[in-house]
């Protein structure tokens, strides 16, 4: 039995990904620009020849794609790649790191179901974007770290496996800095309360593998770009405490894990003396002290995204993309919890069999349910993606091919506000007023006046506006106060791309071109 649950739980993903749409979301399109412009002229820019700018969030992808593009591939093929090959990285990792936890097969194959099952995952795989590089990241990075507390011997390669696995995941995205720097940290405190003479070994290793490096990356960025952050932090965290992210979050961890806290509960339920007596007896209490060492830094990560997600704009949190890092924790934990109660549940089999049948039954009647749940959900994702790709393709991606044909190289773009697949697939040289790309702009800092005086300062020759609204441009005051500025009668309004969706969506661009350039299509 446990070999055909191992089988659905690899062959399932597989299937999925076979059948789910081959998209790749707007966003993707800034690390493929960045990519583009590293492999070809040498600048990690967004404008080439102009003032570096850091739109991207880590700088892994754009040098893993520039790679692809160098070998002469694409970036969007060479992103589903690095995609699909770190969901497989994940899942092995999950799977080793449950091993690792000594847990049964029962409790193996409730996390990997989760991993496995949920949908939004499919979705982040395929998007383009650094998602599931980081979660794999973190899935190696916590593996590395339990190797290194282990007492047995291959201490240095344990120690320098954490080090580069903790130094390439602060590579991948900002966060990824944080949980590494916890991962050794947390190792050091260990070697420190075992043997103080292994500590000066491991720190030793560390500052040649992990903080020298870290520090040279750090201190490159910052000569390149004049920051220490990325310009999305500026972008994304100019905000004072918001607790509706956190409701929101609450609610999605309700929607996905109810039915397997409800499964655990009932696993402790079926006999709680039995299982008071195990802890009474010091029977579990070795193993919860274990698994909580061993987890430690991944919950105090998590109390700092928890910070981060409080004071944060969550802009584009389609399948819920920033709260993924914080599964793999509850994918472990619930596990835990569910082998626990498993072996609870074993217990009474001779002694309460009527009582272990029924538990049984209402065990599987919980993964049904929850499997009923991920296959809905599902069927939502590939809608999304789906739809999101025509979208894309017929406004976004045909609009940058337009401007590439017949707006000449030496002028500007602006795009507001999706500064995606236009200016990547245009080539120009592009203001994006979402503010990821743009450090002036990032901080948001400026009035009313200085945004419009900054929107036309280039002399661009098109802008495109994101309208919510098909009769007319509709997308906010600002989007409004710059149209109808006396400048803004130098465009003529050339095209309108409406949403390709069945049923349309309220989301169209609208492209206007300099005048002086629009009387050359005619």
């Amino acid at each position: 039995m446990k070999k055909v649950l191992y089988a659905a739980v690899i062959i399932f993903p597989l299937l999925v990904l076979i059948i789910f749409p081959k998209w790749t979301v707007d966003d993707a399109y800034i690390y493929y620009r960045y990519a583009d412009n590293l492999a070809k002229y040498g600048e990690l820019n967004w404008n080439v020849g102009e003032s570096p700018v850091e739109g991207y969030t880590g700088v892994a992808l754009p040098v893993l794609l520039a790679g692809f593009i160098k070998a002469g591939g694409s970036p969007v093929t060479g992103s589903h790649i690095l995609g699909v090959l770190a969901y497989i990285l994940g899942f092995v990792m999950l799977f080793l790191i449950l091993r690792r936890l000594k847990l049964s097969h029962a409790g193996r194959f409730f996390g990997l179901f989760f991993y496995s099952a949920t949908p939004i995952i499919f979705t982040h795989v395929l998007s383009g974007l650094d998602t599931m590089l980081f979660i794999s990241g973190i899935l190696t990075t916590l593996y590395a770290f339990m190797w290194v507390l282990e007492d047995s011997g291959r201490k240095t390669l344990k120690e320098v496996s954490l080090l580069l696995s903790a130094l390439l995941l602060g590579f991948v995205r900002p966060e990824g800095l944080a949980f590494g720097g916890l991962c050794v940290a947390v190792a050091a405190y260990v070697k420190l309360r075992r043997n103080r003479g292994e500590l000066l070994w491991y720190l030793a290793k560390s500052f040649l593998v992990y903080f020298i490096p870290t520090v040279l990356y750090f201190w490159w960025r910052f000569d390149y770009y004049g920051q220490l952050l990325p310009n999305t932090f500026f972008v994304k965290t100019n905000v004072g405490f918001s607790i509706s992210n956190l409701m929101d979050l609450a609610r999605f961890l309700i929607r996905y894990f109810t039915a397997p806290l409800a499964a655990c509960v009932l696993l402790f339920a079926a006999d709680p003396d039995a299982l008071w007596r195990k802890i009474k007896n010091g029977q579990t209490i070795p193993n919860i002290r274990r698994a909580f060492m061993l987890l430690a830094p991944y919950f105090i990560f998590i109390v700092l995204l928890l910070i981060q997600f409080s004071h944060a704009h969550l802009n584009m949190n389609y399948a819920y993309r920033f709260y993924l890092p914080i599964l793999p924790a509850l994918w472990i934990t619930s596990a835990l919890f569910f082998d626990w109660g498993w072996s609870a549940l074993n217990s009474i089999k001779a002694a309460r069999p009527v009582a272990q049948k029924f538990t049984m039954i209402f065990i599987t009647v919980l993964f049904a349910y929850q499997a009923s749940f991920y296959l809905a959900k599902l069927k939502e994702e590939i809608r999304f993606a789906r739809d999101e790709k025509l979208s894309l393709e017929g406004q976004h991606i045909a609009i940058g091919k337009f401007l590439k044909e017949k707006i000449p190289a030496s002028e500007w773009i602006v795009v507001y506000i999706d500064a995606g697949a236009i200016p990547y697939f245009s080539g120009l040289k592009t203001v994006d007023f979402g503010g990821l790309n743009d450090r002036y702009l990032a901080k948001n800092s400026q009035n009313l006046e200085e945004k419009i005086d900054y929107f036309y300062a280039h002399n661009p020759g098109a802008v495109v506006f994101t309208s919510e609204s098909r009769d007319s441009l509709v997308y906010g005051d600002e989007a409004e106060a710059i149209t109808k500025d006396k400048r803004f009668k130098k465009y003529s309004l050339v095209k309108k791309y409406f949403s390709p969706t069945a049923p349309p969506r309220n989301y169209h661009e609208f492209l206007f071109v300099r005048n002086d350039l629009a009387t050359k299509l005619k």
